[in-house]
């Protein structure tokens, strides 16, 4: 498993350097194109995920992590509550392994459909990092959906 954390602009130069090597891996995409001065130019079109996948069709496309962020992953609990861990793609075996590594680190594991959701869950990242610079917030913030079902 590989998961994949780099600047937007930085993903063609990081799969040049793999090459060859994560075909075959379940590949986490953990990446978001940002623009709060222009969300829409980010908004439209296919997800980073979806991209990787089209340019890499041999690496097995999973998208997870990208809207949270790092002090949740280290804690992925508010107020005694675990946050909600969000992972699309359309390989069953490969989103049920990153489901497992979202669940191992403390988020209640959301399958949240095929990769094309991959552009719901950068959108959702893409809200985070807005709400958190326009607002001054500490950067603390998570999701969580309320209500059925329960943990």
């Amino acid at each position: 498993m590989v998961i994949i954390a780099v600047p937007y602009d930085k993903l063609g130069e990081v799969f040049r350097g793999l090459g060859t090597t994560v075909d075959g891996k379940v590949v986490i995409d953990a990446t978001n194109h940002i623009n709060v001065q222009n969300p829409a130019e980010v908004l439209g079109g296919l997800s980073n995920a979806e991209e990787i996948q089209q340019r890499h069709p041999q690496v097995r496309v999973v998208k997870a992590f990208n809207y949270s962020f790092a002090a949740r992953m280290a804690d992925p609990t508010v107020d005694g509550v675990r946050l909600d861990g969000f992972v699309a793609g359309d390989d069953e075996d490969a989103k049920l392994k990153a489901l497992e590594l979202v669940e191992s680190i403390g988020y209640r594991p959301i399958d949240a459909g095929p990769l094309v959701m991959a552009r719901v869950l950068e959108a959702m990242g893409l809200l985070i990092v807005t709400l958190q610079i326009r607002n001054e917030w500490p950067w603390q913030n998570g999701w969580k959906l309320v209500g059925p079902p329960k943990e």
